[in-house]
């Protein structure tokens, strides 16, 4: 009779969570009322909240960096959304370039084909049917963890709207003349064989040759410098054929020193460094002198006998300093920066040392068909027949690798296509838009900023195949491009229509018009870099769609996108449009393992947002997304994941009280 009079409870409000098999469900229900449009619908005429989705490269599932991102986007998106505004998000694609090019080319070398034997539109069809097969499987996937957006109407940049509209952009810095061609060291891939992007490039360890060598002086205006050997010291040797001087710093001290047989020449601060790296042993200072007067001094090249018989002048630089080696740096134009402008103010301008395979040519005598990344024993070998060589050993160091295939980098001079940061004052421009920009966390103004003051002038081109080519007809009398805005909105025009494989294999004349003869034009047959593409798509998505508006609200990436897709965003959008795309930018951090460690094949300690959503379901990876400190890193292991879960579930069953 007792249990008849208990008024207990009476809830629909299951026991069990069940995310892994509820989810889904709750999911397709979303589709099927449409919820998306139902949104739009109610929030029509408020103010509207755009947060332009960066758009993540279409060549692989998603992993927990990519998860993070998205579910950071869903809830600001939906915060505003709640907070009675229009919160519109429109997720896009990242498609052309080298990521998806590398994948195909990986194929094709596990079925023995040679990329150099496809016709290159057979080759550009295959990159993109697998850009649109990850499409379709990274939405299935971002669906899955609850990010809601327009997911029918998604952007790309290699639609043919996309393609056209880059045209356009790049048009726009074609007429004003900040877009040029240069000859310029720029960081190359001799696996990729292109060109490389500052965000295309990773640092990583690196054990390389160390050579001290001897440049012997040939005249000078001391006595004392007479019958010397001037001692360099770097981490390339196989960039001594390619020397065309060397640098010094007029205000650091030197020394002639005698060692017995011969009489070298160093920085004064690095005497012991250098006797005891080259095992030297005795030695005795007979002058100290400051680096200005090597002025006029020129040198012999340290192959000399072996047909190098220009001389080697020695210039001031104040890029020299004393962090280590000698105090004197030798110049090769063709393979560094500071190199190349010192000897072009000069007078001395770099020639191609090295092809696009790393192999030298026919500029450098002797050694011509060798790898670069095989020279640096022949290059000793040859050094010591001459007596050039002082010492040789190696050094671990932080050096630059492709993000892509992990090979080491090299400088090499090249004929590219530049965008101006001085011409048009795009940097001023950017450095203003970016004191505009709010920030979170407000440190990364700060790391953008710098980036902008000390940036080189923007190499836009690649010597790939997958991607939007670049618009340009080059002159052959004056060896100028073609700066005709009626030339770039027909070839727009034409990609609107077919998309941009018509380059490659249609009669010029039909991109030129009438107006001019294709028999006095030469077609440029580079590829516009990626991150050209995607920073142009507030261009093609912001201010062509209508339930959209320019500029965003919000720009939300990794951190790594101050030097990526915020950068070439601000800067071509302050090229083009005199401010930058957005209003603000959130930046976050990394994710790591449960000790801070990077996640790693090799360490073992990858999850991947697939296995937490089998195992928690996707509520309880949004939870560690909200509960995380996004501004840095964010650690995440199976410990870390159960407290979450025991979190939800007390939250669920304080609900399910009420």
């Amino acid at each position: 009779m007792a249990e008849n009079n208990l008024n207990l409870p009476k809830t629909s409000f299951s026991m069990k969570a069940n995310l892994p098999s509820k989810e889904p469900k709750i999911l397709e229900t979303w589709d099927k009322i449409k919820l998306y449009e139902r949104l739009r619908k109610k929030s029509e005429g408020k103010t509207k909240f755009v947060l332009h989705d960066g758009p993540p490269y279409a060549n692989g599932h998603i992993h927990m960096g990519t998860a993070l991102n998205k579910i950071l986007k869903d809830i600001i998106i939906k915060f505003h959304q709640m907070d009675d505004k229009d919160s519109i998000y429109v997720p896009g694609w990242d498609c052309h370039g080298l990521p998806i090019e590398w994948k195909i080319e990986e194929q094709y070398k596990k079925r023995k084909k040679n990329k150099d034997e496809i016709p290159i539109k057979d080759f550009r069809k295959e990159c993109r049917e697998f850009a649109e097969k990850w499409i379709v499987i990274h939405k299935k996937e971002f669906k899955r963890l609850g990010v809601i957006g327009d997911w029918e109407n998604y952007y790309s940049t290699m639609s043919y709207d996309a393609e056209a509209q880059i045209v356009r952009e790049l048009g726009k810095f074609l007429k004003e003349g900040s877009l040029y061609r240069g000859f310029k060291p720029v960081l190359w891939s001799t696996v990729e064989k292109t060109a490389l992007a500052d965000a295309e490039v990773e640092y990583r360890d690196h054990k390389s040759n160390t050579i001290y060598a001897s440049f012997n002086v040939k005249k000078s205006d001391k006595d004392y410098l007479k019958n010397t050997s001037i001692i360099i010291w770097t981490t390339t040797p196989w960039t001594i054929p390619a020397n065309k001087a060397l640098a010094y710093n007029k205000d650091i001290d030197y020394v002639v020193l005698d060692i017995g047989k011969n009489k070298i020449v160093v920085a004064e601060k690095l005497i012991n460094s250098v006797i005891e790296s080259c095992d030297l042993g005795k030695h005795k200072v007979l002058k100290t002198f400051k680096g200005s007067e090597f002025k006029n001094t020129l040198c012999s090249h340290p192959f000399k006998n072996l047909g190098y018989e220009h001389d080697v002048p020695m210039l001031d630089a104040n890029f020299v300093t004393l962090d280590q080696g000698t105090g004197i740096v030798h110049c090769a134009p063709s393979h560094g920066p500071d190199d190349f402008n010192l000897c072009l103010k000069h007078g001395m301008k770099a020639i191609e040392t090295v092809n696009n395979d790393g192999l030298y040519t026919k500029n450098i005598p002797i050694f011509e068909g060798t790898h670069v990344f095989k020279a640096d024993e022949i290059i000793i070998k040859n050094l010591k027949e001459q007596n050039n060589l002082l010492g040789n050993g190696s050094l671990l160091h932080s050096y630059p690798h492709s993000w892509r295939s992990k090979a080491p980098l090299v400088h090499r001079a090249t004929p590219q296509w530049f965008i101006s940061m001085e011409s048009h004052k795009l940097r001023k421009k950017a450095i203003e838009s970016i004191d505009k920009t709010i920030f979170f966390p407000e440190k990364g103004k700060a790391r953008i900023r710098s980036m902008i003051e000390t940036r080189p002038d923007w190499c836009i081109s690649r010597q790939r195949s997958w991607g939007v080519p670049l618009p340009i007809f080059i002159d052959k009398k004056t060896n100028e491009p073609l700066r005709d805005p009626e030339v770039i909105e027909n070839i727009a025009k034409i990609y609107e229509k077919e998309g941009s494989d018509c380059w490659f294999h249609d009669d010029p004349q039909r991109f030129l018009g009438k107006k001019y003869n294709k028999e006095n034009y030469i077609k440029s047959n580079d590829i516009v870099e990626v991150w050209f593409d995607s920073g142009s798509t507030h261009s093609f998505v912001l201010e062509k769609r209508k339930d959209l508006k320019w500029p965003a609200s919000m720009y939300l990436e990794g951190s790594d996108q101050h030097r990526g897709w915020f950068h070439s965003s601000l800067l071509e959008s302050c090229g083009t449009r005199g401010r930058a795309p957005f209003d603000s930018i959130l930046s976050h951090g990394f994710v790591v393992d449960g000790k801070g460690m990077k996640m790693s094949k090799s360490a073992g300690n990858i999850i991947s947002p697939d296995d937490i959503l089998k195992k928690y379901g996707a509520d309880i990876l949004r939870l560690w997304v909200a509960s995380s400190d996004y501004a840095e890193d964010l650690r995440i292991d199976h410990t870390i994941l159960e407290q979450h879960a025991e979190s939800y579930r007390k939250i669920r069953n304080t609900n399910r009280r009420r």
